[in-house]
């Protein structure tokens, strides 16, 4: 489904393909127009199940869901009960939060268990990462999100290949690589050596484990509830980077949050209780298993919630854009008042 055009994008249309600075113009008026007017709301009652050679899933958000506010990610829910899902291979940079049941995922022949709240993180690796995933007892359903940042994916020119599932190759274990380096981020010079070095220093710090137990993370009280952070850059092994974030916020039984005015590009996704959330003006009543869209804007957005009787449980994944311009256009992290 297309959005009503604006009158700008009206202006530059023609039945000619576009390869100048009009089809340009044009692109990145649509751009403007879906983040400040698309659908933002996704009902997880009314995403149905696909089945596939990777198994059933219900996607939430693909970048060619057109009617959507966001544009950039790959967000789908994946179901196991009594077989595994389909085997493939690719470069990694995702995160897979276990939503309810018990699992557990072959990552390039190591084993990791997982239970609800946890997250499996492929990390990127040179030659991709080739594994699998089946639920812990067959017959006893267990489902996870899969949560992919497509630009990532893109920019590292990842390739995706769906390999046998009677195939068992084990290919390298994918422990952590140890942290530490002779050589700190302020040695690094703008040279093409001092990239090189910059790439290796990379490599030997950054050690993102595979498997984050969400029962195991320390609770960040804020002013947008009991916060638990899965994926950020200040979390050990991840040497300052991260290209998405991810974590959980919990709220008691009627509590409303501060208002977080962030970049957006991003989405909530409702794992307990009922609450209402609110994006900019729009304010939604969403249930488990809803997705509420937050759509990257120049000047940023706000988002609050308002937990129901029984409280909230609300996971939160964002790209973390700031050293391309979020901070200096001021769509910088920040809680405010509600007024």
């Amino acid at each position: 489904m297309s959005l009503e055009p604006t009158e700008q994008v009206r202006y530059v249309r023609s039945e000619v393909e576009e390869r100048d600075y009009e089809g340009l113009f044009n692109r990145w008026a649509e751009f403007y127009q879906r983040a400040h007017h698309g659908k933002t709301l996704v009902r997880g009652a009314e995403v149905p199940y696909h089945v596939s050679r990777q198994g059933a899933s219900r996607f939430y958000v693909m970048p060619h869901f057109e009617e959507l506010a966001i544009s950039q990610w790959v967000v789908f829910v994946r179901y196991l009960k009594d077989h595994p899902n389909g085997r493939h291979r690719h470069q990694g940079g995702i995160a897979l939060y276990a939503l309810d049941g018990q699992g557990y995922s072959m990552v390039n022949g190591e084993r990791y268990d997982w239970g609800a709240g946890d997250i499996v993180y492929l990390p990127l690796m040179p030659g991709g990462l080739d594994h699998q995933h089946f639920p812990a007892v067959p017959g006893e359903p267990a489902t996870f999100m899969g949560i992919i940042y497509e630009p990532l994916i893109v920019g590292v020119g990842a390739e995706m290949t769906q390999l046998e599932p009677e195939e068992h190759g084990v290919g390298e274990a994918s422990g952590a690589v140890a942290a530490g380096s002779k050589v700190s981020v302020s040695d690094i010079e703008p040279t093409l050596a001092g990239l090189v070095a910059l790439r290796d220093y990379q490599r030997r710090a950054i050690a993102i484990p595979p498997l984050i137990r969400g029962e195991e993370l320390a609770v960040d009280e804020t002013g947008f509830g009991r916060l638990r952070w899965y994926l950020h850059p200040g979390r050990a092994g991840f040497a300052g980077t991260s290209p998405t974030l991810v974590f959980s916020t919990e709220l008691g039984s009627g509590q409303s949050t501060d208002m977080l005015k962030i970049p957006g590009n991003g989405f909530m996704y409702v794992l307990e209780g009922e609450a209402d959330i609110t994006v900019g003006r729009e304010q939604h009543h969403c249930v488990p298993t809803d997705m509420v869209c937050l759509p990257a804007r120049r000047s940023g957005i706000t988002t609050s919630i308002d937990a129901g009787e029984e409280g909230a449980k609300v996971l939160v994944a964002l790209a973390n854009l700031s050293g391309l311009g979020g901070i200096a256009l001021g769509a910088d992290f920040a809680l405010q008042p509600r007024s």
